[in-house]
Order: structure tokens, then sequence, then C-alpha cells
């Protein structure tokens, strides 16, 4: 069997999670001479992903198929690239199978390999889905350690979990990473910022977080107006705290009551 013929039929035969027929074509193409590749392997496993997602995810028959395809890889000496990897992780992603994830995850490292940022969202996911904390730490520590600077999608996410585990110098350390990035802080996540600044008492950064917002968006989001209102609450600043809860009013936000207790 050539080689054309018989990456077509893998992929078709990938698409039906048929691995003994799978098995034949390899061992044909092996018999006929044909150099068995990574790119290969990786069609493979695209094929299986592919039916995966127009059966709206993965089922065990698709985690015991890449299971074996990745053996026969290791028998033939082929090692994985950033594509498998990549593959493997949508796969997983579709599902949130977090302890396949995690086991991908240290073997990708193991192996040497650097996570691209679109993994690193892949994986984010799927421990925000399961509530990882502890996870999701040693991630985004991994991506800080490598200078990744991450797509917008998973900035923001680590973030807002920096935000809510009251980690605030991470925090502002992934905020900067985000900017040279190129990308710009939304309302919404200034909001999260200041509640994580304000919830762990760093007020400091939280007021450096409203003037920059002000700077951004020339205006101020809930959680800004919440700490104006607290910091003229404790100057006794009655004139400034009418005026603020006016304006306010005039763009139809409400006052957190207790946010700083």
């Amino acid at each position: 069997m050539d080689e054309v013929m018989g990456n077509v039929l893998m992929k078709m035969f990938g698409r039906l999670l048929a691995h003994e027929q799978v098995e034949t074509i390899l061992d044909q193409m092996k018999s006929a001479s044909v150099t068995l590749s990574t790119a290969q392997f990786n069609a493979l496993l695209g094929a299986c992903l592919h039916a995966s997602i127009r059966r709206m995810g993965p089922s065990a028959r698709e985690r015991e198929f890449c299971s074996q395809v990745l053996a026969r890889m290791e028998r033939e000496g082929i090692l994985p690239n950033h594509n498998t990897f990549l593959i493997l992780f949508k796969l997983y992603n579709l599902k949130w199978w977090i302890d396949e994830t995690n086991l991908l995850y240290q073997r990708m490292k193991t192996m040497g390999f650097t996570p691209t940022e679109e993994i690193y969202d892949l994986v984010l996911a799927t421990y925000f889905k399961h509530g990882a904390h502890d996870r999701i730490s040693l991630l985004v520590e991994d991506m800080n350690k490598q200078g990744l600077k991450g797509t917008e999608k998973s900035c923001i996410a680590a973030i807002r979990f920096l935000a809510h585990r009251g980690n605030i110098p991470s925090m502002l350390e992934s905020l900067s990473r985000y900017k040279q990035a190129g990308f710009v802080p939304s309302l919404g996540l200034f909001d999260s910022m200041i509640q994580g600044c304000l919830k762990a008492n760093c007020h400091e950064s939280a007021t450096q977080l409203v003037e920059e917002m002000r700077l951004t968006h020339d205006t101020v989001s809930v959680w800004g107006y919440n700490l104006i209102l607290w910091k003229q609450g404790r100057a006794n600043d009655l004139e400034g705290i009418h005026h603020t809860m006016a304006e306010m009013r005039r763009k139809h936000l409400k006052f957190n009551d207790g946010s700083y207790a």
C-alpha cells in the first residue's frame, strides 16, 4: 500500500475509531517500506477530534482510541510534537477531562516542550471548569516564568482568578503582561481587579486601578465608585458622597453596601 492511499484510509478509519483497521493499514504501509511520521499520527488524532466535535464531545471510545494511537507511536519510536499535544488538549477540553489534561500537561513539560498560548487557554479553561485553584496557580506561575504574555482569553482568566484569590502582586504582574501584549482592560476586568484589591485590603492598588480606569475609559465602574464612596465616608466628606451618589444614580449604578467590611 502506498503512502497516499494509506493516509486517506487512516483518516477515514480514524473518524470511525476503527483501531484494528488503522493498525492493519499501518502494518501494510511499513511492509511497503513507507516511513511512518509524526504528521501521520497527528492526522489520526485529528480525525478522532473531528469525529468527537461532530458527536458533541468525546466518549470513552475516543479516549481508548487516542491511547492506542499514542501507544503505537511509542512502539514505533515516533515522538509527539506541539501539534500532537494541541490536538489532544482540544479533545480533552470538549468534555473537560481534567485528569487526562493534567497528565498530558505534565508529560509535555517532562519531554521539554513549552506550551503555546493556545494550549494554556485550553488547560486553564478545563481547570477553571473544575475549580482546580492550586493547578491554576501553578499554571499561571509557569506562564510568568516563561515570560508568556498569553492570549487575551488566558490573560483575563488569570487576572480574574488571581483577583478572586487576593493574590494582588501576581494579579498586577499579569495585568502588566496583558497590557504589554497590546490588550486594553475592559470595565468588567477593572471591576474584578478593584474588588480583589479591596477584599485583600490593598486600597492603594485599588485607587491606582480606579485612576487608570478613568484614563482608559473616561468613566468609572461600580466597584470604582464604591471605593470612592468608601474613601469619602472615611474622610466624612458628605458633599463628596452626595455628588458621587448623584453621579451613580445618573448612570443607574448601585452601591454595594458592606463591601469593605
